[in-house]
């Protein structure tokens, strides 16, 4: 049994799921919750509403707010109470632990990369060139360094383009469409104005790239001192919002080539630790093309583990034994389905889909979802959200996590 400190939302889709299952396999389980002047109500709503596997929750400051806070607090942590695991999942906390690795590893076991590695594969500016250099498709791109550079390069791509912030942004903030010129250079002003966080969220010189058509898939790998120790590979049949984005709804998929152009971009990195790479398959010409890698453990990673291919226990088994000490099943069947409840919900109401029509939908079974009865409380308060926004008027439809 291992003691492992995570530093995130207890709530956070892929951080319950580790939880969950690192807990059943009798590890001892500490969330250090990162908050930003929390009120005291939600404070109490997340200790009524928490996993039966945590075995201790704190509050600590948010990295956003304060870097310096957040790490003094985790070091305070770790040196104190002796830790066999310090386990990030969230972009806004996988880069801070990356970048501290070397002083962090000191005191623990650390599940991440070196951080000269992680931000090489975090820029997307940067992973697409890499993956350019290694011979995968990419979509054409730019990267201006002024609205005048902009001006002056948009001809050589196609139109219409996304305008991304290179480093951790989330699509609200960071991801934006133009049809026409002037779309892409006003598109561009707003984002390089936002405040940007060092290596953390960055919106000054965004990546300008040619739209790419068609459904996004994922290729997932959990790698150990640059070898591949496991991988799956999904299809998102549904997204949030409809037209692309975070999965709501994946299914599982055996494609050699979705598996080798992720792998191709992995092993160029001499990767560790666990990584996403999302694509889109381009019906134009029928090739997978790269929007970015997601270096750190997916929102989707409960499928992953439903199907078999448990990538936080991989992960801690092999920082504590440097090797896997339990069965894994290599063969995961295409076709497996994954349902997030309240996130499906909240992707159909924001397009309009009328609530007969989803309750439709929700009546189509799928294998898996992320409703755990074995956990009661974080599964009925995700039932109480999903109902909540299921009756919510469109306008009101927002993040209650």
């Amino acid at each position: 049994m291992a003691i492992i400190l995570i530093p995130e939302n207890p709530l956070e889709r892929n951080v319950l799921a580790a939880i969950r299952t690192l807990g059943r396999k009798g590890h001892e389980i500490h969330v250090a919750y990162p908050v930003d002047n929390i009120k005291l109500k939600n404070r109490y709503l997340n200790t009524a509403v928490k996993s039966r596997y945590i075995n201790r929750l704190d509050y600590i400051p948010h990295p956003l707010s304060s870097t310096k806070a957040f790490l003094d607090e985790i070091f305070n942590m770790i040196r104190q109470r002796k830790y066999d695991v310090l386990m990030p999942f969230t972009s806004k906390t996988f880069p801070v632990v990356s970048l501290h690795s070397k002083e962090l590893s000191r005191y623990t076991n650390l599940i991440c990369c070196d951080y000269a590695t992680y931000s090489k594969a975090n820029d997307k500016e940067k992973i697409t060139s890499i993956a350019a250099k290694l011979g995968l498709p990419v979509p054409n791109s730019i990267c201006p360094n002024s609205v005048e550079e902009l001006s002056a390069q948009i001809g050589r791509l196609k139109l219409p383009v996304v305008i991304k912030a290179r480093i951790n942004s989330g699509m609200q903030k960071g991801l934006r469409y133009a049809k026409k010129v002037d779309e892409a250079i006003e598109a561009y002003k707003e984002m390089s104005g936002q405040q940007s966080i060092e290596g953390v969220r960055e919106f000054f010189r965004p990546l300008i790239q040619e739209y790419i058509p068609g459904k996004i898939y994922d290729a997932l790998y959990y790698y150990h001192k640059g070898n591949l120790v496991a991988s799956l590979t999904q299809y998102r049949e549904i997204t949030n919002p409809l037209s692309g984005g975070p999965g709501v709804q994946n299914v599982t998929v055996k494609d050699r080539k979705l598996h080798d152009y992720g792998k191709t971009l992995l092993d160029g990195l001499r990767w560790h630790g666990p990584a996403q790479v999302e694509v889109k398959l381009d019906p134009r010409d029928n090739q997978f093309k790269l929007l970015e890698v997601n270096p750190k453990f997916w929102g989707t990673l409960d499928l992953s583990i439903k199907c078999g291919v448990n990538f936080p226990e991989i992960a801690v088994d092999l920082v504590l034994n440097g090797s896997i000490t339990h069965g894994m099943n290599k063969e995961i069947e295409p076709g497996l389905r994954y349902r997030w409840l309240v996130s499906f919900i909240k992707s159909h109401r924001t397009a309009g889909v009328p609530r007969r029509k989803i309750i439709g939908s929700l009546i189509n079974r799928v294998q898996y979802n992320d409703l755990d009865f074995n956990d009661p409380l974080p599964t009925f308060y995700n039932i109480a959200l999903a109902v909540r926004n299921l009756l919510k008027k469109e306008d009101e439809i927002r993040s209650d996590i």
